[in-house]
């Protein structure tokens, strides 16, 4: 998704809508940050991480 998202704003940057910018750039860091969440649930899981608290 994340690069999906990256190409839109690519696209709505073009057409200078600062607020669609905004939005898909929000979009795109929150799948960034699922997929960083998801490998480091995997490693926890392999036993390469410790789960943190929290």
């Amino acid at each position: 998704m994340s690069v999906a998202d990256t190409f839109g704003v690519h696209l709505r940057f073009r057409d200078s809508d600062v607020e669609d910018v905004r939005l898909i750039l929000g979009r795109a860091e929150a799948s960034v940050i699922e997929v960083q969440q998801s490998r480091h649930d995997l490693r926890v899981a392999e036993g390469d991480a410790e789960q943190e608290e929290g």
